[in-house]
């Protein structure tokens, strides 16, 4: 306390002290003028007595026009504020993200899609015999002998989208041309005597006993079509919401359309035999090919968690194939086996796909994606089954188009939307 009383007396005396100066240092006052300032004299108005002042006539006291009311003022509706203008969810932008994961679907959109395909043929026509033992009968070389193994292909689709319900799309399929091809000889089968089957072997000079045949098989398929689409859902592409952390979104959408597939196929069986001029050369030529016009119809199921999306779709169509098959056949020195000979046919061909996809959005247009393709085709002709070992007057004038072809394999991709 002590302490503290004497902080106080220290503060106050300086207080003190400070006003003392400051009072010092102020200016002095002015000093009184030395001559009074001259005043000027006021008039006295005097008035008359009272029993002389008169009252004002009535003439001379002055009339005052009484105001009169403002006319009310009309009321007029106040004038509504403009409201402030209003932004679609499109335009909005993603606040959490430099660009939003998802791709809107609200307005026209243009997309497209480019996969790369691994593609298995399985050689459809098995039980035909290629090459058989003179003797016996048996069959030495197969159809289902050749492989083709895994071939590429490529499958290219491109879309607009007017609104959020519908699309038109073009598609494009190519299985480039695939060989399978095999060689055998007579030493692989000691003990029986290989041979092209049936009486045009026997009448050969090579194909009869060949040291060696070489079958060579090419198949290669190209397919255009034109689709409507039309779909549900969150929207009509992936089913990827704006804000990728939304959740699932399904999506289900079906097309009809119109396609076009050219399958071209081509075999070639090769024997060859030495002798004393050289090595005699025999050839068995055919070429197969198909051209199906049809409507197809299809529906495809997509769904997305977060930035990754699968879908699984399918396709089937009936189709009118026009298929046409020629064959020739050249002996030792080019002597005339088989005269250049061709048939043609038509009927009705289906064709069926079945499409497994997964796919990983990368930017706001684009995705990457990997699936597995099936693709069959059933009702038309192929190479081997067009074989006629026959030596009648109509052989090789014939057309055999009840076969089938199946594809399946690999795909990796990728797809833009804008």
């Amino acid at each position: 306390m002590s302490v503290f009383r004497d902080v106080c007396t220290v503060l106050g005396w300086t207080a003190l002290a400070v006003g003392l100066m400051a009072t010092r240092s102020l200016p002095a006052p002015a000093a009184p003028p030395s001559s009074p300032v001259p005043v000027a004299p006021i008039a006295l108005r005097r008035l008359p007595p009272a029993d002389e002042q008169t009252d004002p006539s009535p003439s001379d006291i002055p009339v005052v026009p009484r105001p009169q009311p403002s006319p009310p003022v009309p009321w007029n509706e106040p004038t509504p504020l403009p409201s402030p203008p209003t932004r679609s969810p499109a335009s909005t932008p993603a606040p959490s993200e430099p660009f939003a994961w998802g791709v809107s679907c609200q307005g026209q959109e243009i997309y497209g899609q480019v996969d790369f395909l691994h593609l298995h043929r399985s050689a459809g026509s098995g039980s035909v015999p290629l090459l058989a033992d003179a003797g016996t009968g048996d069959v030495l070389l197969a159809g289902s002998t050749l492989d083709f193994g895994f071939q590429p292909a490529m499958r290219a689709n491109v879309g607009l989208r007017p609104n959020d319900l519908i699309a038109l799309e073009l598609g494009y399929l190519g299985f480039f041309p695939g060989e399978a091809s095999a060689v055998r000889s007579a030493t692989n089968f000691p003990g029986a005597t290989m041979s092209l089957p049936g009486p045009l072997g026997a009448s050969s000079a090579v194909f009869a006993a060949p040291d060696q045949v070489t079958s060579q098989y090419s198949t290669s398929l190209h397919s255009g079509e034109i689709n409507w689409v039309c779909g549900c859902g969150e929207e009509l592409g992936y089913g990827l919401p704006t804000d990728y952390a939304a959740g699932y979104s399904p999506t289900f959408h079906w097309f009809t359309g119109l396609r076009y597939l050219a399958i071209d196929e081509r075999l070639s069986l090769t024997g060859e035999r030495a002798g004393p001029g050289g090595t005699a050369l025999a050839n068995y030529q055919i070429h197969a090919r198909n051209d199906l016009y049809g409507a197809q119809a299809g529906a495809s199921l997509r769904g997305a968690r977060g930035r990754w999306s699968g879908e699984v779709g399918g396709r089937a169509g009936l189709y009118a194939n026009q298929a046409s098959q020629a064959q020739s056949a050249s002996d030792l020195g080019g002597a005339v086996l088989r005269a250049p000979v061709s048939a043609s046919d038509s009927g009705a061909a289906f064709v069926g796909e079945l499409e497994f996809t997964i796919a990983r959005q990368i930017h706001a247009h684009w995705f990457l994606r990997c699936g597995y393709q099936l693709l069959w085709v059933q009702g038309i002709a192929l190479a081997p089954s067009q074989l006629d070992y026959s030596l009648n007057s109509d052989a090789g004038a014939w057309l055999t188009r009840n076969d089938g072809l199946f594809l399946h394999g690999w795909r990796v991709g990728v797809e833009s939307r804008w």
